[in-house]
C-alpha cells in the first residue's frame, strides 16, 4: 500500500465564516494579489483566511492562476462556497469564458483506429495532437530519475530461460497426518537462494539479474547456450541441505540501443512499427528485473515481496493482531519524453509477523493468557482463526527438513484429540500420538492443529506448536482501527517523502547501482526530475442558490447557505435502527437526531413532508435485517397513506461491513429502495451532543440523500437555457453521453472459492451536464477478468436510457472513461470494448455511429509530482489542484497526461493518469483536460473536487457495490454486531432491483 492522501472522504461540506477576512485583498502563496472592485470586472476578495488567494480582475497582471491574463490570485486561497463566496453571474461568465478561449474541437481529429472491416488496427491509437496551453506554467518535482547512456553503451544483452527442479534423492520432507506432494512450483525466496548460491559458487561476474522465477539478463553472453549445475542450499538455517538441478539456456538477445530508439520514434511519428515497440519493452524488461534483483540480494537491508523491497526498519509499526506495516520502495525503469527515466516509489504494506504460530493466533485473538487460551476454543473463535489464517504461510519443522505449508484452516480440537486413519499402521490413531510414536512428541498436545489441505477428506494436520509464521508475507484485510493505524503510518506530507526518496537513493549510489549499471552502459543520476506542469483554473459553479458560486483554487468549499441546484421532495421514508431503543433514545435521543437531520435537509433545500414522520422499526436482536426493512417499509406506506417510501434511513450500531452488506442486499435488491446508513458514533445519537461535528456530518448526509432521491447537487457554470455552455466539448453537441466502466476482481483467497467473479460496472450520463447517472452492474464469466463481457447490451441499455430522459434524443458523441486498465492490456481491451461501443450504436440503427473517445483511467501507479522548493503549493504541501502534465515524464508514444485534481489532507497527492487511446473528436488536449478537471467537482458525494473524474469514480463504487451483493457472509450468521444476518442472497448474486438500476442508488 502506498502513500495515500484521504482527499476523496465525504467532508467539510458545511463550514462556519473563516478566521481573518479581508474583503478585498488576499495574501497567495507567492505573493500579494489585489483585485479592484472598480469598472466592469471588479475583483473579490480570496476565502479570508490566511492563506488568502483572492479573484483578481481579468485586466490585471501576473501571479493569478492562469498568469497574465489572471482570473485568480496566486495558490494560498481556498474556496468556501456559499454565503460570501457567491460571485456575479457576469464574473463567472466572463471567468469561464476566459478559460475556455481558444478552444476548438475538430482541429486535431484523427482516423478510427477501426479499418473498413470492422476490425480494430492494433497499436493504432490515436496520436499526441500537441501539448495543452491552458492555466499558468510551473515546475513540479518528479519521483523520476535520470539514466544516461554511457560513452559505450552496450549493443546487445542476453536473455536466459533458467529452469530448477528439486533433485528427489531423499525421503519425503517432515512427515505429516497424512502425506503431501511437495510444491511443482519452488517459491521466488527459494529460487533466489539456489541462484544466489550458484552465482557465487561459479564466481560470476558482476551485472546479472534474476526475475525469481524463470528469467535472467545479462549484459554479455557470459554462459554457454546451454549449462546444467548442481546446487545445494538449505530450506532453513536448521535443516539440512537439498539438491536442486538448475538448466540454464539463452533464449534471445536484447537490443539496448532498442530502448532509445523506441523514444525517438515514438517523439516523431506517434505510432510505432511492432518491433520497434517490443524491441523497446523488452530491453526496459531486461533493467527492471536487474535493478530489482539488486535490491532483492541485499538480504540485509530487507526482504522482496512481489515488486517491491521493503526495509527492515525501526519505524515499522505494530498494528496489532500480528500485523506490523513495514515501508518499502518499487523501481521501474520508464521510456519518457525527457528519455531513460528510473521511477522510484514509496510503499507500505501490513505484513503478518514473524514469530511461531501460536503466538501469531494469541495476538489475532487477543488473549491474555498465552497459549493456554487457545486450548478448547468454541466453534466461533475458531471459525475467526480459520478465516484470519487462511492462506499463511507457515514453515513446519520436525526431523531432519523443513516444509513450507499454506494454512487452510484451524481444527476445533486438539492434537490429543483430533484423529486420522494411519494408513501405513491400518488404525485411527490421534495427531499427539502419531508425532509421539515417530521421536516428536508434543510439548502442548491440547493445542489445536492447522489443516493444509484443500480437499476436503484428504486432510493433511500438523500441530501448531511445530510451526513457525514465514516473514513477509503482506496481509491486505485489516479491521478498522488496523486501517487507522495503517493510513497513518503511510501518509507521509511530501517533504517527508521526498526525503524517504532520497535515502532511498542514497542507499542505491554510489556503491550499489553504478557498477551493476556500467555493465549495462548506463549511468543513473541522483537529482530528482523537474517537470513541465500548468495549473488549469478551477471552474464557477452553480447551485440553486447561490446561482454562482466561486469554488477558489484550493479544491474545496462548503455548503452553508447553499442550496442544491436540483433539489429532491422527500415524501415518503423509511427507519430502520439496528440500534437497541434502550442505546438510542437516551442523552441525544434519535428522535431529535432525525429531526435534525430533517430540518438540514430542508436548509440544502431538499422539501421534506410535512405530513408526518414514519415510526422508528426497532430490532428485536432476532430478525434478519431484511424482516426489520420490511416491516419498515410497511410502516412507512401507513404513515404516508400507502405511498412507497423513497428511502430507507439505517442506523447502524458501529461500522460492521456485514451489517452493511446485508442492509444494501435488503434494500438494493429486495425492495428497490435506496438506503442511507448512519453510524451511530459518527452520528452522534445516544450519546452527548456535538454540534460542532454534527452540522458538518449531516450536510454531508444530504449530499448522498439528494443523490439518492434523484436530485443534483451542482454543476459547472451554465445559462438555463443551454445548461452545458462552459464544459468542453459537451458544449459542442447537444447530447454528449458520459460513460465510466470498472471491473473489480475477487481477492487471490475469493478466487480459490467456487463461483468467485469479477464484477464489472458500466455507469452512463442522462442529462446534459453529466451530474446523473444510470448504472448497469455486470457479472463476469469466471475466466474474463478484465475485459467486460457483454458490454455492448449495458451500453445499448444506457443510450436508451439517455435518450428516454432527454426527448428521445440520441448522444452525438460518447466520452468513455475505463478505470483500471494496465498499458500492456490497451489492446485486448480496445479490440474488444471500443468495438462493444460501436455495436451497441448499431443496434439502435445501423447508421447510427456517434464519434467515440475513449480514455483509460489509471490510479495504480507509482508517479509522484511534488512542489519545486519554494514553488507554489497546497496548504497541505501538495501541488495545487488543477496541476496538469503532459510533457517530460509522459509517454513518447502515447497520448497521456497526470492530472493533480484533488487537494490531499493527508499525506502525499497521487495524480490520476489518463490515456487518451481514441479520440474521433478531435478534442484536442485543453478541452480533454479541462473537462476531465472540471467534472471532479460535480462528485455528488463531496465539496471538493476528487481524484479522478467522476464517471470513473461511479463505475467503480458499483462494481465494488456488486462485489457486495456476491460476497458470502460471514461464517455462521452472525455480524460483527450480532445481528443475524443470514439471508437467501448471501451465496448468490443478487442483481439490481429495476426500480432503481436507473438512480444513483450507490452515491
Amino acid at each position: 500500500m502506498s502513500n495515500r492522501d484521504r482527499s476523496d472522504r465525504p467532508g467539510s461540506a458545511y463550514g462556519g465564516p473563516r478566521p481573518g477576512s479581508r474583503p478585498n485583498t488576499a495574501q497567495g502563496d507567492r505573493g500579494q494579489v489585489q483585485g479592484s472592485r472598480t469598472g466592469g470586472h471588479g475583483g473579490f476578495g480570496g476565502d479570508g483566511s490566511s492563506q488568502g488567494g483572492g479573484y483578481k480582475g481579468p485586466s490585471g497582471g501576473g501571479g493569478g492562476q492562469q498568469g497574465g491574463g489572471g482570473s485568480r490570485g496566486g495558490g494560498g486561497g481556498s474556496g468556501r462556497g456559499g454565503g460570501d463566496s457567491s460571485v456575479p453571474s457576469h464574473v463567472a461568465v466572463s471567468h469561464m469564458a476566459q478559460a475556455l478561449a481558444g478552444l476548438k474541437l475538430g482541429a486535431t481529429k484523427q482516423p478510427s483506429p477501426v479499418s473498413p472491416s470492422g476490425q480494430l488496427i492494433p497499436g493504432q491509437y490515436t496520436r499526441r495532437p500537441g501539448y495543452g496551453t491552458a492555466g499558468s506554467a510551473i515546475k513540479v518535482l518528479t519521483n523520476y530519475f535520470v539514466v544516461s547512456p554511457a560513452p559505450q553503451v552496450k549493443d546487445v544483452a542476453v536473455q536466459y530461460r533458467v529452469d530448477i527442479d528439486r533433485v528427489k534423492d531423499r525421503a519425503p520432507a517432515a512427515q505429516s497426518a497424512a502425506s503431501q506432494e511437495p510444491p511443482k512450483l519452488l517459491p521466488p525466496w527459494l529460487c533466489q537462494q539456489i541462484m544466489t548460491t550458484l552465482a557465487a559458487q561459479q564466481k560470476w561476474p558482476v551485472g546479472w539479474g534474476f526475475d525469481r522465477r524463470a528469467l535472467m539478463y545479462a549484459p554479455s553472453a557470459f554462459l554457454p547456450k546451454e549449462s546444467s549445475y548442481d546446487v545445494s542450499v538449505k530450506d532453513d538455517p536448521e535443516a539440512e541441505a537439498r539438491k536442486y538441478k538448475v538448466k540454464i539456456r539463452e533464449v534471445a538477445l536484447i537490443d539496448l540501443k532498442g530502448i532509445f530508439a523506441y523514444i525517438k520514434a515514438g517523439m516523431q511519428t506517434g505510432n510505432l512499427d511492432q518491433s520497434i515497440t517490443a524491441m523497446g519493452q523488452s530491453g526496459l524488461q531486461a533493467l527492471d528485473v536487474v535493478m530489482q534483483w539488486l535490491a532483492a540480494t541485499d538480504v540485509d537491508s530487507g526482504i522482496a515481496v512481489g515488486r517491491a523491497f521493503y526495509f527492515y526498519d525501526e519505524r515499522n509499526k505494530d498494528l496489532g493482531g500480528g500485523i506490523s506495516v513495514w515501508c518499502g520502495v518499487t523501481q521501474a525503469f520508464k521510456a519518457c519524453q525527457a528519455g531513460l527515466l528510473f521511477n522510484l516509489d514509496t510503499t507500505h504494506s501490513g505484513m503478518l509477523q514473524a514469530v511461531a504460530l501460536p503466538e501469531l493466533m494469541i495476538r489475532v485473538m487477543g488473549l491474555r493468557n498465552g497459549p493456554k487460551g487457545l486450548e478448547g476454543l468454541p466453534p466461533h473463535a475458531t471459525s475467526k482463526l480459520s478465516k484470519a489464517l487462511r492462506g499463511v504461510k507457515v514453515l513446519v519443522k520436525g526431523g531432519p527438513y523443513s516444509v513450507r505449508k499454506t494454512i487452510q484452516s484451524v481444527t476445533a480440537v486438539g492434537a490429543d484429540k483430533l484423529t486420522f486413519m494411519n494408513q501405513k499402521e491400518g488404525k485411527m490413531m490421534t495427531v499427539a500420538a502419531y508425532f509421539a510414536s515417530t521421536g516428536r512428541g508434543l510439548s502442548h498436545p491440547k493445542l489445536p492443529c492447522i489443516n493444509t489441505s484443500a480437499q476436503r477428506g484428504k486432510e493433511n494436520y500438523y500441530p501448531v506448536e511445530l510451526c513457525r509464521v514465514l516473514e513477509g508475507q503482506r496481509r491486505s484485510k485489516l479491521d478498522s482501527k488496523q486501517q487507522a493505524d495503517m493510513i497513518r503510518a503511510a501518509c507521509k506530507k511530501p517533504f517527508e517523502n521526498q526525503g524517504l526518496l532520497q535515502e532511498t537513493m542514497d542507499w542505491l549510489l554510489p556503491n550499489r547501482a553504478p557498477p551493476l549499471l556500467k555493465q549495462w552502459g548506463l549511468q543513473l543520476q541522483g537529482k530528482m526530475v523537474e517537470a513541465d506542469a500548468r495549473i488549469l483554473p478551477s471552474p464557477m459553479l452553480t447551485y440553486g442558490k447561490p446561482k454562482c458560486v466561486d469554488v477558489g483554487p484550493q479544491g474545496s468549499w462548503n455548503l452553508r447557505d447553499v442550496n442544491f441546484l436540483e433539489a429532491k421532495k422527500l415524501d415518503a421514508w423509511a427507519v430502520v435502527s439496528l440500534v437497541p431503543r434502550s442505546e438510542a433514545e437516551v442523552q441525544y435521543p434519535l428522535k431529535d437526531f432525525l429531526e435534525d437531520f430533517y430540518k438540514m435537509l430542508g436548509k440544502c433545500g431538499i422539501q421534506v413532508s410535512n405530513s408526518g414522520r414514519p415510526m422508528v422499526v426497532y430490532t428485536d436482536g432476532r430478525s434478519q435485517i431484511s424482516q426489520l426493512v420490511q416491516q419498515a417499509v410497511d410502516q412507512a406506506k401507513g404513515s404516508f397513506k400507502g405511498q412507497q417510501p423513497q428511502l430507507i434511513l439505517v442506523m447502524l450500531p458501529r461500522k460492521d461491513t456485514e451489517l452493511y452488506r446485508q442492509v444494501k442486499i435488503a434494500s438494493d435488491t429486495i425492495f428497490g429502495v435506496p438506503s442511507q446508513c448512519f453510524v451511530k458514533e459518527k452520528a452522534g445519537f445516544g450519546g452527548p451532543k456535538d454540534e460542532s461535528k454534527l452540522v458538518q456530518y449531516l450536510a454531508n448526509v444530504a449530499l448522498k440523500v439528494n443523490a439518492k432521491l434523484g436530485g443534483v447537487n451542482t454543476a459547472v457554470l451554465g445559462e438555463d437555457s443551454a445548461p452545458n455552455k462552459y464544459m468542453p466539448i459537451l458544449r459542442d453537441f447537444q447530447h454528449v453521453l458520459v460513460m465510466g466502466a470498472d471491473v473489480t476482481h475477487p481477492s487471490p483467497a475469493q478466487r480459490k472459492e467456487e463461483g468467485s467473479r469479477s464484477i464489472a460496472a458500466v455507469v452512463g450520463s442522462v442529462n446534459p451536464t453529466a451530474t446523473k447517472y444510470a448504472a448497469r452492474m455486470i457479472l463476469q464469466s469466471k475466466d474474463d477478468y478484465e475485459i467486460i463481457t457483454n458490454l455492448s447490451s449495458a451500453v445499448n441499455s444506457l443510450i436508451l436510457q439517455y435518450m428516454l430522459k432527454n426527448s428521445q434524443k440520441r448522444p452525438q458523441a460518447i466520452l468513455y472513461y475505463r478505470d483500471g486498465v494496465a498499458e500492456g492490456q490497451f489492446d485486448e481491451v480496445l479490440a474488444q470494448e471500443f468495438i462493444a461501443i460501436k455495436q451497441a450504436c448499431a443496434d439502435i440503427e445501423e447508421s447510427y455511429n456517434p464519434p467515440v473517445v475513449f480514455v483509460v483511467v489509471q490510479k495504480r501507479h507509482h508517479t509522484r509530482l511534488l512542489p519545486v522548493n519554494g514553488g507554489i503549493q497546497h496548504r497541505s504541501g501538495n501541488i495545487m489542484p488543477g496541476t496538469v502534465v503532459d510533457r517530460t515524464i509522459c509517454s513518447p508514444v502515447h497520448y497521456d497526461f497526470f492530472l493533480n485534481s484533488h487537494a490531499g489532507l493527508q499525506g502525499t497527492n497521487k495524480p490520476a493518469h489518463y490515456h487518451v487511446l481514441v479520440d474521433e473528436v478531435g478534442c484536442g488536449p485543453d478541452a480533454i483536460q479541462l473537462l476531465t478537471y472540471w467534472m471532479c467537482f460535480t462528485y455528488c458525494r463531496a465539496t471538493k473536487s476528487v481524484s479522478y473524474c467522476p464517471p470513473a469514480y461511479y463505475a467503480h463504487l458499483v462494481a465494488f457495490r456488486g462485489r457486495q451483493f456476491l460476497e458470502q457472509g460471514e461464517d455462521g450468521s452472525k455480524s460483527e454486531s450480532g445481528m443475524s444476518t443470514s439471508s437467501s442472497t448471501a451465496r448468490g448474486f443478487a442483481s439490481v432491483h429495476k426500480n432503481i438500476e436507473n438512480m444513483m442508488y450507490y452515491a
